[in-house]
């Protein structure tokens, strides 16, 4: 056998020589995918690098009027930037007024961060537990004027503040577990409260292990609006047993990738023990954060504008676009604008058609109001030469003084069964026009009044409202007249009952007395003994005559008078000293009524002042912010809520008005 021959190895042998190599092969292959796997694991349990370490990044902010500008610049960590080593340009050309700030120490309005964490069950127990305690340490770093706002589940717990205490409160216990979160809609609501706030920089913290379906809002459309508003989204997936189990009602993983992504921000995820790291982490990156201010000299319409940045001693640049607001439009371009509106929607048609409306309102008004003028005052020159009209004539009959304008309505009112008591008021009342008038003016006041309201408030509930005011306040005029008119009646009496009694010590008769008062007498007791005397004239007795006149004024005084003239014609007897004890009672009476309206006055101006507080504080609220008691007047339980206040408003003032108005 040469040296250089050969032998095959058997097939069994050959393959039990190779075994080795495989058995290698395959320990190496398992060793790989396990330091794969860890290395997935420690990457997911890092923040993603949206953030980088090494470059630069810039974000404009919202709600900053052209053409001022702010811009939130994020470094590498570690860096100091300051405006000698920042270089902002815009189209290439330098900006002017630059100025920088560290978020280190946040001034209030600069930075705003909403925690926004799930509370559904899947996330009770150690969970929600970790996710609470990186709340608190995320709260615990906060420096400066930055605010926190926390939402557990579908409640907004914390609203945005700086107020440690407040946010230490808001922390301090576990939130309750809810059956069903709609974290997409507390989304929303996050945004809209860091929007309302205007916070320069603002990120909301999404923490969950799942994304329940919402048939409002989709993922997409969240970010959307956060995109738009300049707040950006970061999410933290929670590894829980619940994380990678799918629920019907549950979105795919993706969707909190997708939330982040779309906001400007970015995902991560952990297991529940790594929550506070990520999101203490997240919260430093913020603070790590620059706010510029400059003011930009490129002029309206300029279309797109480029604006980069560069730190000198830091590698690379930052860059970011926007769009400068259209240019005011030129004379010549308004006046096209105006040839091709028409007419009748363009803002002198408006004015045009308020003037004409406003011309014809008045046209009518003085149409309906000069026949009652021009009548009352020829009527007003003749009946200043004639006594005033007994019982049963003139404004009694229903007939009204300023002639045939009011002949129709006022026969109408007088088949009213409230018309005779409302006709005596205004006559006691001495309003200087007949009932006919007051009526037909107070429903032309309650109609523009109303009109008025419901054009200006667009409340149809208002505009009744404005209907009731006005007969309202005829009601309450014609009583404080009665009310003034019967007092000064009562004031008066005594002196007259006294000057009556003696006239009848002298020898003159009782109704002889009475004539000699009446013509001495001032308003209104004149009128009431002139109305007495010439039903005594008519053929009715004097005592049957003054009885009214007691029940019109509430005079005690006239119905004892009334009660003596009856005993003096059945008996003859002298009554001068009865007319003085009663002249002497009145007047006591008079005076203690004096002091008690002295004593009960506070009662009744603080009666006053509660009553009015209500209705001033809608009415200052209406010129302060209408918006905020819309809701007051256009929806039912505003509605029912104000006739419920209203209807209490006027019990109280009812009650404390018996309280303090004492009958002497």
């Amino acid at each position: 056998m040469s040296a250089g021959a050969s032998y095959p190895v058997p097939a069994p042998q050959a393959a039990a020589h190779a075994a080795p190599s495989w058995r290698m092969w395959a320990r190496g292959s398992a060793l790989a995918c396990a330091l794969a796997a860890f290395a997935c694991t420690l990457a997911a349990l890092l923040p993603a690098p949206a953030m980088a370490a090494g470059s630069l990044s810039a974000a404009l902010a919202g709600g900053v009027p052209f053409p001022q500008r702010t811009i939130v610049l994020t470094a590498p960590s570690g860096s100091r930037i300051n405006p000698s080593r920042l270089t902002v340009t815009e189209d290439g050309r330098p900006v002017r007024g630059l100025s920088v700030t560290s978020l280190r120490q946040a001034s209030l309005g600069e930075l705003g961060l909403v925690l926004v964490i799930d509370t559904d069950p899947s996330m009770g127990g150690p969970p929600l537990e970790h996710a609470l305690a990186a709340a608190r340490a995320l709260a615990a770093q906060r420096a400066g004027g930055e605010q926190l706002g926390v939402i557990f589940g579908n409640t907004v717990t914390l609203p945005l503040t700086s107020n440690a205490a407040a946010i230490d409160r808001a922390l301090a216990q576990t939130p309750r577990i809810v059956r069903r979160t709609d974290l997409l809609s507390s989304m929303q609501i996050a945004v809209r409260e860091l929007v309302a706030a205007h916070i320069t920089d603002a990120a909301v913290i999404f923490v969950s292990d799942d994304v329940d379906r919402d048939p409002r809002y989709t993922p997409a459309s969240v970010a959307a609006y956060a995109a738009a508003a300049h707040v950006r989204i970061f999410t933290v997936g929670v590894r829980d047993p619940a994380f990678a189990r799918r629920n019907p009602q549950d979105l795919p993983p993706s969707a909190m990738r997708q939330l982040a992504q779309g906001a400007g921000g970015f995902y991560s995820a952990a297991a529940p023990a790594g929550l506070t790291r990520i999101i203490t982490a997240l919260e430093s990156q913020l603070r790590g954060q620059y706010v510029l201010h400059y003011r930009s000299s490129r002029p309206l319409g300029s279309g797109r504008i480029v604006v980069r940045l560069q730190v000198r001693g830091i590698p690379g640049s930052a860059s970011l676009t926007y769009s400068a607001p259209p240019a005011r439009r030129q004379v010549v371009g308004a006046s096209r604008q105006h040839h091709s509106t028409p007419f009748w929607r363009s803002s002198l048609a408006l004015v045009l058609a308020c003037l004409a409306a406003a011309i014809l309102v008045g046209i009518a008004a003085l149409a309906l109001v000069r026949p009652l003028l021009a009548a009352r005052s020829l009527s007003a020159r003749v009946r200043s030469f004639l006594p005033a009209p007994p019982p049963g004539e003139g404004e009694r009959g229903g007939t009204p003084t300023a002639g045939g304008a009011l002949e129709r309505p006022a026969e109408a009112l007088a088949r009213a069964s409230w018309w005779p008591g409302f006709v005596e008021r205004v006559e006691l009342a001495r309003m200087g026009r007949s009932p006919a008038e007051l009526v037909y003016l107070t429903g032309l006041a309650s109609l523009v009044i109303a009109a008025l309201l419901i054009v200006a408030a667009g409340s149809v509930p208002l505009g009744i409202l404005g209907l009731i005011a006005p007969p309202l306040a005829l009601h309450a005029l014609i009583g404080q007249r009665v009310r003034r008119q019967q007092a000064r009646f009562n004031e008066e009496l005594p002196a007259h009952l006294e000057e009556i009694a003696g006239a009848v010590r002298t020898g003159t008769s009782l109704l002889g007395a009475l004539t000699v008062a009446t013509a001495d007498a001032g308003e209104p007791i004149r009128s009431e003994f002139e109305r007495a005397l010439a039903d005594e004239r008519l053929g009715r007795p004097l005592h049957e005559a003054l009885r009214p006149i007691a029940a019109r004024m509430r005079s005690d005084a006239m119905e004892q008078l009334a009660v003596i003239v009856s005993l003096q014609r059945r008996t003859g007897s002298s009554v001068a000293e009865v007319l003085d004890q009663i002249a002497s009672s009145a007047r006591d009476r008079d005076e203690l009524r004096r002091e008690l309206r002295a004593l009960t006055a506070q009662g009744r101006l603080a009666r006053w002042i509660l009553t009015a507080i209500p209705p001033l504080l809608l009415v200052g609220f209406a010129l302060i912010n209408p918006r905020y008691e819309r809701p007051l007047f256009h929806t039912t339980g505003g509605l029912v809520a104000l006739v419920v206040a209203g209807l209490m408003v006027v019990a109280g003032s009812l009650v404390m008005k018996r309280i303090v108005e004492v009958k002497a």
